[in-house]
């Protein structure tokens, strides 16, 4: 039997979760995108994690649902943006750049020296929807200090 999540009223969900941690640079081509080293947990088949040294990390949504997002990361030496980008295509800019409703949904949060800044997001994604986490170059910590967690909490 399946692992599930209970959510709302007993509803059943299966489970599907991906976290990952430790920083590890950022895509060539996506050059605001950041990559991880460790896959700390992949349950399910409702998200697809991959890493790839020109796109950077990106999670594929492959069933219609309710997610929550979470991503925090660190910089050593200088002011962070992150932000947590859905279906972006300004992947080269930093994070408080304006963008345009075509280009994407973007949530972003500065964080001081030496601080770890999260960002948090729940919300409707659809089938094929990709998820990037993106930064301004600050962030540069290669720890747990740096790790971002999805759910499907809800159909």
């Amino acid at each position: 039997m399946p692992q599930t999540n209970r959510i709302f009223n007993d509803t059943s969900v299966p489970r599907s979760e991906v976290t990952v941690d430790t920083g590890n640079g950022y895509g060539s081509t996506n050059t605001k995108i950041r990559r991880f080293s460790n896959i700390r947990k992949n349950v399910g088949s409702a998200i697809t994690y991959a890493d790839s040294s020109t796109l950077g990390g990106t999670f594929t949504i492959n069933e219609v649902g309710i997610y929550s997002i979470t991503y925090c990361d660190k910089s050593t030496t200088t002011t962070q943006a992150i932000a947590i980008v859905v279906n972006g295509t300004a992947l080269t800019t930093n994070p408080d750049t304006p963008i345009t409703y075509a280009q994407g949904l973007r949530g972003m949060v500065y964080s001081a020296i030496n601080f770890t800044g999260s960002i948090a997001w729940t919300g409707n994604l659809n089938v094929g929807d990709i998820v990037y986490l993106q930064t301004n170059l600050g962030s540069n910590v290669t720890d747990s200090n740096c790790m971002v967690t999805i759910v499907k909490v809800s159909n």
